[in-house]
C-alpha cells in the first residue's frame, strides 16, 4: 500500500487575512506604545522645565526685593513658600537674608540724626524690628534690640513714656510740696499741694516728655475762690518721683497721707473740673 500524506488544501470558503492588515495592526500597536512612552517623557520634561522656570522667577523676584531694600515684602514672600516646595530651601535663605537686612536698617535708623526729636528714631527702629518673623535666624537679636531701644525711648520721653497710671512726686527744695498725678495717654490730671496746708491746686494738661503743658488749674485756699486759671507749665524733671511701694512702707506721715488719699484727691479734682466746665 502506498503511504502518502494527503495534501490538505485550504478551505476555499474561509476568507484569507491580508498581510497588509496584519502589518497595519502591528504598527498601530507599536505607535500607541511609542506615543505613551514619549508622552510621559514629554510631560516629565515639561514638569522639569516648569519647576526650573518657577525657581528662576522666584530667585529673580527675591533678588530684586533685596536690591530695592523691600525687606518686609521679601520676608512675606519667603514665608508663603510651603515646606513641600522645591523653593523652600531658597525661601529660608532669603528669609534670613531679608530679616538681617531689616535689622540692619533698624540699627541705621537709631544711629541716624535725620529724624527729630530723637524718640522718633527709636520708635521707627522698634517698629521695623517688630516685623522680623520668629522663624528667621536673627529674631532673637531683634527682640534684644527692641528691649534696649524701648529702655532708651523711655529715658528720652521721660514721663510721657510712662505707662498709664497714678504717680507721686516730691519737691526736693520745698520739702512739704507734693504732686499726685494720673497719666492717661498724653493727658494729665493732678493735684499739687503742700502737706498740712491749704496751698492746693488741681490741674490738667498735656505731657510732652517731662513737661506738663497747656495747663489749667483750680486754686484753693482761704483767700481764693475756686476758679479755673491758666498756669505755667510744670517741669516734672525738677521733681523726685517716689514709688507707691516705698510710700506705703514709709514712716513719713506725708507719704502715708499721699498713699492713702491718692484716689480721693484725684477724684475730688475731677469733680471740681466737671463743675467748672459743664
Amino acid at each position: 500500500m502506498q503511504n502518502y500524506k494527503q495534501e490538505q488544501k485550504p478551505d476555499q470558503n474561509q476568507p484569507k487575512q491580508p498581510r497588509s492588515l496584519v502589518k497595519t495592526f502591528l504598527w498601530f500597536g507599536i505607535g500607541i506604545a511609542t506615543l505613551l512612552i514619549t508622552g510621559k517623557g514629554a510631560i516629565f520634561a515639561y514638569q522639569q522645565w516648569l519647576s526650573h522656570h518657577e525657581q528662576r522667577v522666584f530667585l529673580e523676584t527675591m533678588e530684586d526685593l533685596i536690591i530695592n531694600k523691600d525687606f518686609v515684602e521679601c520676608m512675606n514672600k519667603a514665608l508663603d513658600i510651603p515646606e513641600s516646595s522645591q523653593n523652600h530651601y531658597n525661601a529660608q535663605f532669603f528669609l534670613n537674608q531679608c530679616a538681617q537686612g531689616q535689622l540692619d536698617q533698624a540699627n541705621k535708623v537709631v544711629k541716624a540724626q535725620e529724624l527729630k526729636p530723637v524718640d522718633e528714631n527709636y520708635t521707627l527702629a522698634i517698629n521695623l524690628a517688630k516685623q522680623i518673623p520668629s522663624s528667621s535666624s536673627v529674631y532673637n537679636q531683634a527682640q534684644d534690640a527692641i528691649l534696649k531701644w524701648n529702655e532708651k525711648l523711655k529715658q528720652v520721653l521721660g514721663v510721657e513714656g510712662f505707662p498709664d497710671g497714678i504717680y507721686l512726686y516730691h519737691n526736693e527744695k520745698e520739702y512739704d510740696r507734693y504732686i499726685i498725678l494720673q497719666k492717661q495717654g498724653n493727658t494729665i490730671l493732678g493735684t499739687r499741694y503742700t502737706f498740712q496746708s491749704d496751698d492746693i491746686v488741681c490741674f490738667r494738661g498735656v505731657i510732652r516728655r517731662n513737661l506738663v503743658e497747656e495747663v489749667i488749674g483750680i486754686f484753693y485756699g482761704i483767700d481764693f475762690i475756686p476758679e479755673i486759671k491758666d498756669i505755667d507749665p510744670i517741669d516734672l524733671s525738677k521733681w523726685y518721683r517716689i514709688s507707691w511701694d516705698k510710700a506705703s512702707k514709709s514712716s513719713n506721715h506725708a507719704l502715708q497721707y499721699a498713699y492713702n488719699n491718692r484716689d480721693i484727691r484725684l477724684e475730688s479734682c475731677r469733680e471740681d473740673f466737671a463743675e467748672q466746665i459743664p
